[in-house]
């Protein structure tokens, strides 16, 4: 599943009516009783994973981030508002990566797999190691 913008639900509030909270909750409790119930870590929910290259977190928050995009794309009848970064905001933010940035957007949007490696390695190329953990981390790019 690729997501994009207009599909991911990444933020740090919500609102909702109360008919999607109902829904929602009974949703992510499922899966949260599955990770409690999973004492053997089968499903590793509780493994640890490098993140942003700083730390190792187990992978529930990751998996339970990710839960509202999902229960979004199961529940079409829930409708959602996008909030979308004025370009000026984003050129400045991403600097000489912010075409190469938008032209990958375009490709995941097309469900493109080619250009999305394409795009991707065309972006590697011209970034440091710093330049990209910074981007990924904090979604800004430093001059050097």
């Amino acid at each position: 599943m690729i997501d994009l913008s207009s599909t991911s639900v990444y933020c740090n509030y919500w609102v909702g009516s109360p008919r999607f909270w109902q829904a929602y909750m009974a949703f992510a409790d499922e899966f949260y009783r599955l990770i409690e119930e999973d004492a053997d870590n089968q499903l590793g929910a509780r493994s640890f994973v490098e993140h942003s290259y700083v730390r190792t977190y187990p992978m529930i928050p990751f998996i339970m981030e990710r839960l509202p995009t999902l229960f979004m794309r199961l529940n079409p009848q829930f409708k959602r508002v996008v909030y979308e970064y004025p370009e000026e905001l984003l050129k400045k933010r991403w600097g000489v990566a912010y075409d190469d940035i938008v032209a990958l957007k375009q490709a995941k949007e097309a469900q493109d797999w080619q250009a999305i490696k394409h795009h991707t390695e065309q972006l590697f190329s011209k970034l440091t190691p710093a330049q990209l953990k910074c981007l990924y981390a904090f979604n800004y790019l430093p001059e050097k």
